[in-house]
Formats: C-alpha cells, sequence, structure tokens
C-alpha cells in the first residue's frame, strides 16, 4: 500500500515536535530540580525567566567536578553575568577567554536581587574569543571601573563570622545594616549547630585546635601513638587516596615507616619535599588505581596498616577490606556521597544521607570500631580498629 507523501510529511512533522517538546520538557524539569535544589542551599530565588547569552568567559572557578561558576563578558552590552555550569563533561573543557553559548533559567539572591546568575541547562562552546591581552585588559576595565566585578559593599567575611577585621587594606564594609542583623544571626546559629553535630563527643576546644593544613603531620603522630611504631614496622603503611602524599612523607621521614600510595590520580608531593627524598635515597611506592576489596588481594600483601585521611569515596571500601582481611586501620571520614551511594542504609533504614549519618553507618559493621579525634580543625573523627 503506497503511503500519500502529504500524510508521510505531516506524520513526521508530529513526531519532530513531540520529541522537541519531550526534550523541552526534561530540561524544564532539569531547572526546576536545580532550582529547588539551590534555593534551599543558597537562600536563591527563581526569577521566572529564561536567557539565551553568548558571551565570553572572563572568570573560572571550579567547585568539584559537577559545579563551575564562571563569569560571563557580554560585549553587546559591556556588562557581566554569572553563570552555574553542572555538566561534569563540559567543565574540564571550559577556559579563560572561551566564546560560550549558555541558555537557562535566571535566578537571584533574596537579600541582594540585583545579584542574578543563569543555572546553565545548555552549554555550547563556540571556540576562543579575543586573545589573553585582551581579556586581562577588560578584567582590568572591570576592576577599575564603577562597574566592577567585585562588589565592595559586601560586608567583609570576617565581620560576618562577628570578629575584628585585622586586613588595613580592606575595602569591604565593615558595618553591619539593619536588615542584615537577622540574617547573619541564623548563618551563625546553623554554622554552630553543624559543628556541634560533626564534632559531637569531641572534647578539643575549636579556639586551640591546629589549621587544617597540619593534619597530614598530627595523623600521622597520632597513627604512631595508637598503633606502635614497632608494630607498623612489622610491614607498611598503605596510604589510600594519599593525594599529595603527605602523610606518607611524614610517616616516612619521621619515623622510617615504609609506605605505599594508592591513588588514581598519581601522588602531587611538593618540589622541595620531593628533592629531600631523592637526596635521602627515599622511595615511597604508588600505585595509580582505585582500591576495592575485590581487586585489593596483591595491594595488601605484607600490609600492616591501611589508612585514609578525608579519602573521600574510598572512605568505607578501607573499613570493609580492613575488616574482612583483619588488617589494623585508621580513616578520617570526610564526605558523604549520596547521590553516588544510594543503597547505603543505617539498620534503622535511614539513607546515609549526612555526615553523621556516615559515621554511624561505619560504626556499624562492627562494634569493636574505636573513635578518636585529631587536634585540627574541620572534620577530624577517626575511626580505628587494632587487631590482637
Amino acid at each position: 500500500m503506497e503511503i500519500n507523501p502529504e500524510i508521510e510529511s505531516k506524520v513526521d512533522n508530529e513526531i519532530k515536535i513531540s520529541e522537541e517538546k519531550k526534550e523541552q520538557d526534561i530540561q524544564n524539569d532539569n531547572i526546576n530540580k536545580n532550582m529547588k535544589k539551590i534555593s534551599k542551599n543558597n537562600d536563591l530565588e527563581d526569577e521566572g525567566k529564561d536567557m539565551e547569552l553568548t558571551g565570553q568567559i572572563l572568570f573560572r572557578r571550579t567547585m568539584g567536578k559537577k559545579l563551575c561558576s564562571v563569569t560571563l563578558l557580554n560585549d553587546k552590552e559591556d556588562s557581566t553575568i554569572g553563570v552555574s555550569i553542572h555538566d561534569p563533561e563540559i567543565i574540564p573543557k571550559l577556559k579563560v577567554a572561551d566564546l560560550i553559548y549558555v541558555k537557562g533559567r535566571v535566578y537571584y539572591h533574596k537579600n541582594n536581587p540585583q545579584n542574578k546568575n543563569i543555572q546553565a541547562e545548555i552549554i555550547k562552546i563556540l571556540g576562543k574569543g579575543p586573545d589573553a591581552e585582551k581579556i586581562n585588559n577588560k578584567r582590568k576595565y572591570f576592576f577599575d571601573n564603577k562597574n566592577s566585578l567585585t562588589n565592595y559593599d559586601t560586608l567583609c567575611t570576617n565581620t560576618k563570622k562577628g570578629k575584628p577585621c585585622t586586613n588595613p587594606n580592606c575595602k569591604f564594609r565593615h558595618e553591619v545594616k539593619k536588615e542584615e542583623e537577622e540574617m547573619l544571626k541564623i548563618n551563625m546559629l546553623k554554622k554552630k549547630r553543624a559543628y556541634d553535630i560533626v564534632h559531637e563527643g569531641d572534647p578539643l576546644n575549636q579556639e586551640d585546635k591546629f589549621n587544617k593544613s597540619l593534619r597530614n603531620s598530627e595523623f600521622s603522630d597520632f597513627l604512631v601513638e595508637k598503633f606502635g611504631l614497632e608494630n607498623i614496622k612489622k610491614g607498611f603503611v598503605l596510604d589510600i587516596a594519599g593525594g599529595k602524599g603527605l602523610i606518607s612523607y611524614f610517616l616516612t621521614t619521621k619515623y622510617g615507616i615504609k609506605c605505599k600510595i594508592v591513588d588514581p590520580r598519581g601522588a602531587t608531593l611538593p618540589k622541595p619535599k620531593r628533592k629531600e627524598l631523592k637526596k635521602n635515597n627515599i622511595v615511597i611506592e604508588e600505585e595509580r588505581k582505585m582500591f576495592k576489596l575485590e581487586t585489593c588481594d596483591e595491594l595488601i600483601k605484607g600490609c600492616s596498616l591501611i589508612i585514609g585521611m578525608h579519602p573521600d569515596e574510598a572512605t568505607v571500601d578501607i573499613v570493609d577490606v580492613a575488616l574482612n582481611k583483619k588488617i589494623n586501620f585508621a580513616v578520617v571520614p570526610c564526605c558523604v556521597f549520596h547521590n553516588k551511594f544510594p543503597e547505603r542504609k543505617l539498620k534503622s533504614g535511614k539513607e546515609v544521607v549526612e555526615y553523621q549519618d556516615l559515621i554511624q553507618f561505619i560504626l556499624e559493621k562492627d562494634d569493636k570500631l574505636q573513635t578518636a579525634f585529631l587536634n585540627i580543625k574541620g572534620r577530624n573523627k577517626v575511626i580505628y580498629k587494632i587487631f590482637e
């Protein structure tokens, strides 16, 4: 049976329109989900309109794998606007001076309606914009011009925290407006509650704690104190998600302990410390791979201690491997990664969503696990076990 070309064309158009509508519905759904999440976390309001914009990246700030904030320069209006991008595939490709097209929903901050931002849903890189020299000139223009990107009417960070500002050249505002007082009190209360939850049972005074930059040396000393130098030296330390490799560096140079770093990104020890190791003929072994229970048999041969300082996704794997293989371990949990591990649940049935849930989730694995606190700011709770 022959099909009338007009009918065939009409059907094709209807299918095309249906697909476009479906795609638009998905985009709108994503926008609404993102807006709910953003509004909940940052006191943001949806302006109720979409915006399309082509501009050049003036500034770029990456905040994790799934969030990048860029400042776009709109040549037509000679103005700038902030754009939030959540696409993990395109974020690594974005560079300063790139010309990009964005489309998304506009939102603003409740306490500063003039501060607008685009929640980007569609992003296309159009190629390189003007050269670096021109970009630098434009950056300088916006800093020097009255339309400066930096809003010096913003409250000073120290003032927000209720502390005196020690910078004599600080250009930000130090007088709290009447309408800001309640907001600051609420924010301070939220931070205090969050701190109290994270540090429940911590006997250490916040003001007396060391800066987070000293966490690696503090953790190294803790390990030797708890597990004993001779016991650790019976094998080697497996440093999971070792990052820069500073914990292994301190254990090796200060205590003479053999270490092996396991990190898919590889260790990035600072150059002066690499020179020191080379000068003293010290080698810290590396394995560029993920640490999993199913593939760890070769890695743990001869291992006397498994450690992890804020090891991100590997936190629970460290505990599982150590308990399964009966190897001493110590881990300092940090991020929860609820979206990546939605199957994790407490014995009560509650999903592991917050930091305290993660701590409880780990402690429920073995009733003989012990806890301690490092004398550092930030998330400092250690979960460890010493096998007899």
